[in-house]
């Protein structure tokens, strides 16, 4: 009976959200709210996919000799489960696909419920990159699981990333695979479209509070708009994303120098920044909701921006101490937002294999 356990974190954009796509840094932190995946060898030779927060029920999988999915019929009027098959197909091309080992099926279970708001009136996801925490811990899973070991079982970011943006219709700068692979702050950057990213220390004395906007938002909707907007009037386009990579330089910089003043001058900055970009391409990248939190910020002495594409998802707060950081939470629970008890996450990938016909 062979089993293999993966998880990933999920992530919040400290800075750089749309500049990234164009070589500007960006700052990434993983959060400890991690996607779970378990893969396990089952005797009754059916394979099936449970995906609790897609389908209440288990989903039928077909694997032909060949390895590949025969992803079933029924389920093409499901555009939800879309993502599943996507990554499944990927993450198995990716391990080459081999032979499924022994006669019986494949039992995986998906779960990323901690990326998700879950109560009896809301399902709704949080923008905590759910969908990349998923295609690193399910290729690596199947990859450890198909391989019979946890050696060589780890993806390339680079790999990761075309994958993950031929699911996407060619977007997406892979901060958010960077985040669930390696865990931990990050300065990433594109250089000619290739992944490059070092790892920093977010300092313990900067507070920080993240908040539910209480709407979700569509970051591949506004950042195709964004592209759009580019190709229409690429000028305009360019000196935005020059005034956003100075800004994203600059905060990368005041984490290394512990100029914590500085860096909060930079968020509300590059909320600024982001609010244009909304204006720009039409769309409410800024949302009522984010600038009701931004207004809070501004007249409590603090920062605020959102994290991801915006108009919705996640927001930050950054104080300058622990007591006005209390303030600001006190004021957003009284004007009904929802704070999000968010940690860095140090580790990223964790994958465990467990074979008894081994031992």
């Amino acid at each position: 009976m062979r089993r293999v356990d993966a998880s990933a974190p999920g992530k919040a954009v400290l800075v750089g959200e749309y500049a990234v796509l164009h070589g500007a840094p960006a700052l990434v932190l993983a959060v400890d709210r991690r996607v779970r995946v378990t893969i396990r060898s089952c005797g009754s030779g059916r394979s099936r996919l449970e995906v609790p927060q897609l389908a209440a029920d288990p989903l039928a999988l077909e694997f032909g000799s060949d390895g590949c999915l025969r992803w079933p019929a029924s389920y093409a009027d499901r555009p939800e489960l879309d993502l599943c098959r996507n990554l499944l197909t990927e993450a198995l091309g990716q391990a080459g696909h081999p032979t499924l080992p022994g006669p019986g099926g494949l039992q995986i279970r998906i779960d990323s419920a901690e990326l998700f708001l879950q109560n009896r009136h809301s399902h709704s996801k949080l923008g905590l990159g759910s969908s990349a925490a998923v295609t690193v811990a399910l290729t690596a899973a199947l990859q450890a699981y198909l391989r019979g070991s946890e050696r060589g079982a780890r993806p390339s970011l680079p790999d990761l990333l075309e994958s993950h943006r031929r699911q996407q219709g060619g977007r997406g700068s892979g901060l958010d695979l960077a985040a669930a692979l390696e865990g931990g702050l990050l300065a990433y950057r594109l250089v000619d479209q290739r992944p490059q990213y070092r790892t920093l220390v977010w300092p313990a004395d900067w507070p920080l509070l993240f908040v539910w906007s209480g709407e979700s938002a569509s970051t591949g909707a506004f950042l195709q708009r964004y592209q759009q907007w580019r190709a229409v009037d690429p000028k305009a386009a360019d000196d935005l994303w020059r005034a956003m990579d100075d800004c994203a330089r600059e905060a990368v910089a005041c984490i290394e120098s512990g100029a914590r003043e500085r860096f909060m001058t930079c968020i509300n900055n590059y909320c600024e920044l982001m609010g244009k970009i909304g204006d720009r391409i039409h769309a409410p990248v800024l949302s009522p909701r984010h600038q009701r939190l931004a207004a809070i910020a501004l007249e409590s002495g603090a920062a605020y921006k959102p994290c991801g594409a915006g108009g919705g998802d996640l927001g930050m707060f950054m104080a300058a101490d622990d007591v006005r950081l209390e303030q600001l939470r006190s004021r957003i629970q009284a004007q009904g937002f929802g704070e999000l008890a968010l940690k860095p996450a140090l580790t990223g990938l964790q994958l465990a294999l467990t074979d008894n016909a081994r031992g």
